[in-house]
C-alpha cells in the first residue's frame, strides 16, 4: 500500500495533510517495464510503479491499524439464560505496514481494555447495555502512533 495525495494523484509526502491521503495498492515493477506500466494505467485499482519510484520515499508507505472486530453498528443482546460474565465479544485489531508494533492498545469508551505486545491483538469485552465506542492504537519503536477509526456497537437487554 502506498499513500497517494488525492489532490495531485502523486505519491504523498510527509507534508501532505492526512485527510488528503488515500491508500492504493501498488504493483512494483522493474524499470524496464515502466513504459508498459504507464500505458496500462490501473487495473483493479492497482497502481503500476517501478521499484525506484517506491524506494525513493519510504515515508509514503502508510502504516495504519484497523479494527476487525466487532463489526461497526452491530447490535448485541444480553440474554437472561446465560451468566453475564460469559457474554463477551472479541475486540481485535490488525496493524498494516508496521513490521512489528511495540504495543497495540484496544479501547472501549475511551478506556483501555487491553495493552498487547504480540499478535493476535485481541481481547474479550463483557457486554454492557448501551452504545459503546471501540478504537485501537498502535505504537512503534520510534514512538510513532496510529489510531484506527472509531466504531460503535449497541448492546440491549
Amino acid at each position: 500500500m502506498v499513500g497517494i495525495d488525492r489532490r495531485t494523484g502523486e505519491l504523498a509526502t510527509p507534508s501532505t495533510p492526512g485527510n488528503e491521503i488515500v491508500e492504493r495498492v501498488a504493483m512494483c515493477l522493474p524499470p524496464e517495464a515502466a513504459e508498459w506500466a504507464k500505458a496500462q494505467g490501473t487495473a483493479g485499482g492497482a497502481l503500476y510503479m517501478t521499484v525506484a519510484e517506491l524506494q525513493g520515499d519510504r515515508s509514503t508507505v502508510r502504516a495504519s491499524i484497523t479494527l476487525t472486530s466487532p463489526e461497526p453498528n452491530a447490535v448485541y443482546r444480553i440474554v437472561t439464560t446465560m451468566p453475564l460474565a460469559d457474554q463477551r465479544i472479541e475486540v481485535q485489531a490488525v496493524p498494516h505496514g508496521l513490521t512489528a508494533p511495540l504495543q497495540v492498545d484496544l479501547f472501549v469508551d475511551g478506556q483501555v481494555l487491553a495493552t498487547l505486545a504480540v499478535a493476535p491483538y485481541s481481547a474479550l469485552w463483557q457486554l454492557e447495555p448501551g452504545t459503546h465506542a471501540f478504537r485501537a492504537r498502535a505504537l512503534d519503536a520510534n514512538a510513532n502512533t496510529w489510531y484506527s477509526d472509531s466504531i460503535e456497537v449497541r448492546v440491549t437487554r
